[in-house]
């Protein structure tokens, strides 16, 4: 390749790739976006109710579950807990009433300028991606409203509504996210 085409070579693929880098620039920073002062959901929350409605996209839907504190322990299940840190990282765990995890669900989140459209970027148990509008009430209260694939037919109509309580460091029994594992 005469030396003219190989400099425009080089030149035309750095530029691709920091294109390509800067279209990915939102896998470097996850939390909260153009502020780098911490979100009012960092920390730990405690479920306290949860409701869905199926076919819900374009009008009330069909109520397919509600759940509360009292409702949980009924089943034999504590109410989630959630863990959301500075760094952008958030885990879930559901448990039994002993204590016993059930589950887990992990990844990274991220939230908009305006603080409403919370974006949870899950990695842990499936690659999944869950959008919801947070409503934050006194510090103490969240609310996450937004439409998934409850009834698993593919199409994410299903609006999902939870509130959550935030928990003193000492009430929480859900543990501090791992980091992703690294990519060397």
């Amino acid at each position: 390749m005469p030396r003219r085409q190989t400099r425009l070579f080089t030149t035309l693929a750095i530029a691709t790739l920091c294109v390509l880098m800067g279209a990915c620039e939102w896998e470097e920073g996850y939390g909260r976006i153009n502020d780098p002062g911490p979100h009012p959901l960092v920390g730990a929350w405690r479920g306290v109710s949860m409701e869905v409605y199926l076919d819900a996209e374009d009008g009330p839907g069909t109520r397919a579950i509600a759940m509360d504190e009292a409702l949980w322990a009924e089943n034999g299940l504590a109410p989630p807990e959630m863990r959301f840190t500075e760094d952008g990282l958030y885990i879930t765990v559901y448990r039994d009433l002993e204590g016993r995890e059930l589950q887990r669900a992990s990844g990274y989140w991220i939230i908009d300028e305006d603080d409403k459209e919370l974006t949870l970027f899950q990695r842990e148990p499936a690659m999944e991606r869950h959008s919801y509008t947070v409503t934050m009430q006194g510090g103490l209260l969240s609310r996450f409203e937004g439409l998934v694939d409850w009834n698993s037919d593919g199409k994410a109509t299903d609006l999902y509504v939870g509130e959550q309580r935030r928990l003193r460091e000492t009430e929480a029994t859900i543990p501090i996210p791992d980091p992703a594992p690294s990519q060397d």
